[in-house]
């Protein structure tokens, strides 16, 4: 499989990188894609560390109250992407 980043698939299919996520997400949540084939895509430890502490902190599956919680500094795209390796 090649590996591109969440950006380069969006722009080579003119969506946004955001659909491009959350189509990986329902891909994982299907069994149909795995942990394996995004290990690219895992945000940093440092970037995980802090998502996993905020959703544990704040017991909330939403995206929004995390991104706030995390000062807006990691995108949703990288929660998103770090909710599945964390299998929150």
């Amino acid at each position: 499989m090649e590996k591109k980043s969440i950006s380069e698939i969006a722009k080579f299919h003119w969506f946004r990188e955001q659909t491009i996520t959350e189509h990986i997400e329902k891909l994982f949540d299907a069994w149909e894609i795995s942990l394996e084939n995004l290990e690219y895509l895992k945000p940093n430890d440092e970037n995980l560390d802090k998502i996993r502490n905020s959703f544990a902190k704040l017991w909330d599956k939403k995206l929004r109250p995390i991104f706030l919680d995390l000062g807006e500094k990691i995108s949703y795209k990288e929660i998103r992407v770090g909710k599945m390796f964390l299998e929150i």
